[in-house]
């Protein structure tokens, strides 16, 4: 009975067994410089030499990436250069209220709304781009993601690696950058940082992939779940099975029911012996006479 019933109920319910892909930090990523240089492609390089190395937060006033791209023999970008959720034009101050990313607010290539919370970051750019798509993270683990969020929406250095110019993302023939106005190639990070995002999530999970390329993880997981959405059954059919399983469950158990009284000699369905049968007979013929 209960083999039946746990049956029944899995052609019923959904299931996400096909999220595959989740593993520990310590299992995907070797240390920091693996985590940096792999989890976000080649957006960002593991450098030892910090005074030549931007971060992604900080406390002091003033924006010390910026000192970074002159020492590095860079002008500090008049305008944010990367898309999405971007300014399209300089970077401008925000109000008290902008506390997320709070150590952008006199100078922020996003807007305040697309940095409210953690949530509205994690969220930004959809189903499948979550950082804790493999359950729920540690705070601490949290805070190096949305700080290179942060990083990513609002500092305006980060223009400076953009992967492909306007020219190439306009060119049709560029497979590679033809309309990618948005993907940062090789933006120098503090080791120390990198190494201290290992360790704080040393113990979480995130998703694995073939290489632990967040991307890349994104891409499978839509295609894993479009492959899910085409397997499922219409809601119809999804119906009519729970009510052949109801019809089933109601049936076995009568059958149970009807063996158990057989059993105690009380059975369901008594037989007709034939001299109570003749009895019958007869009452219907002296009745009928």
């Amino acid at each position: 009975m209960s083999k039946i019933i746990m049956l029944a109920m899995a052609l019923v319910a959904p299931s996400a067994a096909w999220e595959d892909t989740c593993q520990k930090f310590s299992q995907i990523y070797d240390n920091g410089k693996d985590l940096c240089e792999t989890m976000f492609g080649d957006a960002f390089v593991y450098e030892t030499n910090e005074d030549n190395a931007y971060t992604m937060w900080w406390f002091e006033a003033g924006n010390p990436n910026d000192k970074i791209s002159v020492k590095l023999n860079n002008t500090v970008p008049s305008t944010c250069e990367l898309e999405y959720f971007h300014k399209a034009g300089p970077p401008t101050a925000e109000a008290d209220s902008f506390t997320e990313c709070h150590p952008w607010k006199e100078s922020a290539c996003c807007y305040e709304a697309t940095v409210t919370t953690p949530v509205a970051l994690n969220k930004a750019y959809g189903e499948g781009y979550e950082w804790d798509r493999c359950g729920k993270i540690s705070q601490a683990c949290e805070r190096f993601f949305v700080q290179e969020a942060c990083l990513y929406e609002c500092d305006v250095n980060a223009g400076l690696y953009r992967k492909c110019t306007d020219a190439q993302a306009a060119d049709e023939t560029n497979e590679a950058c033809y309309e990618n106005t948005w993907e940062m190639y090789k933006m120098p990070i503090k080791a120390s940082y990198c190494d201290a995002w290992y360790d704080a999530c040393f113990d979480d999970y995130f998703c694995g992939g073939s290489d632990g390329n967040f991307f890349s993880c994104a891409e499978y997981y839509s295609n894993q779940k479009d492959k899910k959405d085409d397997d499922e059954l219409p809601e119809w059919g999804i119906i009519l099975i729970a009510i052949l399983a109801g019809c089933l469950f109601v049936g076995c158990v009568f059958l149970g029911y009807t063996v158990y009284q057989e059993r105690k000699g009380e059975p369901v369905f008594m037989p007709l012996h034939a001299d109570q049968l003749r009895k019958e007979t007869n009452g219907v013929q002296m009745t009928g006479a």
